[in-house]
């Protein structure tokens, strides 16, 4: 038994000890409550920021152990690309604003390096909260279609979308993610759920699935579906399933396929991208959203080719546009390129570029992490996403990918 001079020996680095649990705990109460944040709160998601790296540099002072981590330092690449394109920027104030929202590239993945290792019970809690969260979000908005069913048919067939909490594309895109990261949860992870959490994730899953097909956002439908084929030819292959099962498999999704572009809103939907379409072969659709995306594109391309190495400067691509824009005698709304990879090359040429699918990409080389599959599921919502949108333009979507990526990246190799 110690006697009372070394027990007063031990007291500080109990306290030290016990300080610095209470730190991590904060900063796991923030990663909770970035979810909500994400969703309803732009001023939110900026405290779970500062929340985070507070109670990091409070472990750090409490001499906790900084462990540097290759995979987690190179999502720092992301937000480095756009830093510096400010050397080829005149607009800095433009510059400024792009980098702003990158910032957070530059800071959290350095945080989660002085955090302890994510715990299995906050990371499932977390996908349990997302699910939660964003089927409580989506009752609004079930309720409108269900009540006003023939004025939403009518605004989708003009271009108009559903009315969602926030913004219809990366909404539909994190219901993906919720319905992908359920069925992993059920199918992979399932040893780690308790009863009621098995029910959550069914039930929760299920009913995001649903209205998705109900708000017939197309960005998140080819995610999850894509999703569900990638991963489900992975699992064939890795458990040997037989040919004939997978090409009944196979059957099944294109008949599943067929039967919900007959659901009302999906139909709608297609009939307006193809009306969209025709517009744009005859003269340019201006206005119409798919042709504006389309000239977005070709504008981000022209860019690309005419700065080849550095790109125009982030700060400057706005000016850019609008000059080809003004050439062209198209609208008066100026879009970016709506593609992540044509923004990038544009924006910072093939230098930035290199930076940034490299700090992207580099994170998946992780391949013995416990979440693996989890991972992949945001990698694929994402890199999909970037085709068609500058996804890492949205402060919430940098959230988002941010706050999963780098959780995952930092919880326990082998838990």
């Amino acid at each position: 038994m110690p006697n009372l001079s070394q027990a007063h020996r031990l007291r500080p680095n109990h306290y030290h000890c016990d300080m610095a649990s209470r730190y991590h705990q904060i900063a796991c109460y923030a990663l909770f409550c970035m979810i909500p944040a994400i969703i309803y709160s732009k001023a939110l998601i900026t405290i779970c920021y500062v929340t985070i790296v507070i109670m990091a540099i409070l472990l750090q002072t409490q001499k906790s152990r900084f462990s540097f981590d290759r995979h987690l330092a190179a999502l720092s690449l992301i937000g480095s690309s756009i830093v510096l394109s400010g050397i080829n920027s005149d607009n800095i104030g433009q510059w400024w604003h792009h980098t702003v929202i990158k910032l957070p590239f530059l800071m959290i993945p350095f945080t989660f390096m002085i955090l302890k290792p994510i715990s299995k019970d906050v990371i499932r809690n977390m996908h349990l909260i997302l699910v939660l969260v964003l089927s409580i979000s989506a009752l609004p908005s079930l309720l409108d279609i269900i009540q006003h069913h023939q004025e939403i048919l009518d605004r989708i067939s003009r271009g108009q979308p559903i009315d969602t909490p926030i913004e219809h594309v990366k909404y539909s895109m994190f219901m993906a993610y919720g319905v992908i990261s359920a069925l992993l949860w059920l199918v992979h992870y399932r040893s780690d759920l308790s009863a009621p959490q098995v029910k959550i994730f069914w039930i929760g899953g299920l009913f995001l699935f649903i209205v998705m097909h109900l708000l017939a956002v197309r960005t998140g439908l080819v995610i999850v579906y894509a999703s569900l084929m990638i991963l489900g030819l992975h699992a064939a292959w890795i458990k040997k399933i037989s040919g004939k099962t997978l090409s009944g498999a196979l059957v099944a999704a294109v008949v599943g396929i067929f039967l919900l572009a007959q659901t009302p809103t999906i139909k709608t939907k297609l009939g307006y991208m193809f009306y969209d379409w025709e517009q744009y072969a005859i003269d340019g659709g201006i206005n119409y959203s798919d042709s504006e995306r389309l000239f977005s594109l070709k504008t981000g391309w022209q860019l690309f080719r005419d700065h080849l190495l550095l790109g125009t400067g982030i700060g400057d691509l706005y000016d850019s546009c609008h000059e080809v824009y003004r050439q062209q005698s198209r609208s008066a709304v100026i879009n970016y390129p709506h593609s992540q990879y044509i923004y990038q090359l544009a924006g910072t040429g093939v230098v930035g570029f290199i930076l940034f699918i490299g700090g992207f990409l580099y994170p998946l080389t992780r391949r013995h992490s416990r979440y693996f599959y989890l991972l992949v599921a945001l990698y694929i919502n994402y890199a999909l996403s970037f085709i068609v949108e500058n996804s890492f333009e949205r402060s919430m979507s940098v959230a988002f990918f941010l706050t999963f990526a780098a959780m995952l990246l930092s919880s326990t190799k082998e838990d």
